[in-house]
């Protein structure tokens, strides 16, 4: 057996070590918790990003039909409205379908750098719970 004084100096060690997983713990929970936050925010600018690219594919169909009904009416007999009149707002609604198309895909990339990030971010969770796993064994 030991003397009393190594027993109190192993004691102070144990002590040490513990307050130290203790604190190391704490961290690994503070960087989980904000991780957590990260991701959540993430994931809801993901979803609104999702939501904008939808209402803008709404938009473009909308469009489309659009310039489908008035090519329709300018086929048929007996329209009223002026030929020229009606290939300015085709050209018109093609412009306006165009610049959609064009923020669709800007959107689209947006959404994809979204998803990387976030993808970094759950890595990174990942190696948080990992190393939580590794101070509670």
């Amino acid at each position: 057996c030991g003397s009393y004084a190594e027993d109190v100096e192993v004691d102070v060690q144990l002590t040490a070590v513990g307050a130290q997983a203790v604190e190391d713990n704490q961290d690994l929970k503070n960087e989980l918790a904000k991780l957590t936050m990260q991701i959540h925010a993430m994931e809801e600018a993901a979803e609104a990003k999702r939501q904008a690219e939808v209402e803008k594919e709404e938009r473009i169909a909308k469009l489309e039909d659009q310039v489908r009904e008035l090519s329709e009416r300018l086929d048929s007999p007996g329209s009223t409205d002026s030929t020229q009149a009606l290939d300015t707002k085709i050209a018109d609604l093609q412009s306006e379908n165009d610049g959609l198309l064009g923020r669709l895909t800007v959107t689209t990339d947006s959404y994809r750098d979204l998803e990387t990030d976030h993808k970094k971010l759950q890595e990174r969770l990942d190696g948080v719970i990992r190393a939580l796993d590794e101070v509670i064994a």
